[in-house]
């Protein structure tokens, strides 16, 4: 039977609960790799030049981003991990608003995506 994608989730968030501190610096090191993985989707979306592969990206920055968040919401951080964080967190979430945007702007004008399918 397949595991439900939330218990899945669930099951990922807890292993982020019980931290303990000379754990810390490898669990940060996650945290960075997660927002190291959304960057990159991020990237591809804004440099591919197919739809599908865009949108592909752009849902799998938001997994990670999320990913990213639930694992610095369970980790204590020092006020400059939060910020530096924090700042690399909203800057990924704002090109990802600003891709969103764009894409639906291009619908609009090419309902048909035959513009881009090129």
């Amino acid at each position: 039977m397949p595991v439900e994608p939330n218990a899945k989730a669930g099951a990922e968030r807890a292993l982020w609960t019980d931290v303990i501190p000379w754990e810390h610096d490898t669990a940060v090191g996650l945290l960075w790799a997660e927002l190291d993985v959304a960057r990159t989707r991020v990237w591809v979306a804004e440099t591919t030049c197919t739809r599908e592969t865009a949108l592909r990206n752009l849902r799998n920055a938001w997994l990670a981003l999320n990913a990213a968040q639930d694992c610095a919401e369970r980790l204590n951080l020092d006020s400059i991990e939060r910020r530096s964080f924090r700042d690399l967190h909203n800057a990924l979430c704002l090109r990802l608003a600003e891709l969103h945007i764009r894409g639906q702007d291009q619908a609009r004008a090419d309902p048909s995506g035959f513009l881009s399918q090129t």
